[in-house]
């Protein structure tokens, strides 16, 4: 469950940044997680709000944003959504690293990142 050591390394950067600025509370964290990060937001705001309590963090709202993936091929230029398919085997979609418009190898390039945008303090 990556999600409960994401939602720990969230609180403490959060908990740092309002030491920064001696504030009395945090009132609201947005978050933007891309979707090939697999991370669950449900997940993420439980472990969010079990880590918070006792902290200036506890009471926030968690705003979470999710980004699509992207992928861009040297081969044809194509940049843009990737293509996924579904195994029952595996409980999540999975993403296609080819790409959509030439089968080459296509990079990701959008869909991995998880970082905070903006915390809404009291100070």
């Amino acid at each position: 469950m990556h999600e409960y050591a994401t939602a720990r390394l969230l609180v403490e950067t959060v908990l740092r940044e309002a030491a920064r600025r001696s504030t009395k509370s945090v009132t609201e964290v947005h978050l933007v997680i891309g979707n090939l990060t697999f991370l669950s937001t449900e997940q993420l705001q439980s472990s969010y709000d079990l880590i918070a309590k006792g902290t200036p963090v506890e009471g926030s709202r968690l705003i979470v944003k999710e980004n699509e993936g992207v992928v861009e091929c040297d081969g044809c230029g194509y940049r843009g959504p990737l293509n996924t398919f579904s195994d029952a085997s595996f409980l999540f979609i999975i993403p296609s690293l080819c790409c959509p418009r030439c089968g080459n190898t296509a990079k990701i390039v959008a869909g991995r990142e998880c970082m905070v945008t903006k915390i809404r303090m009291e100070v």
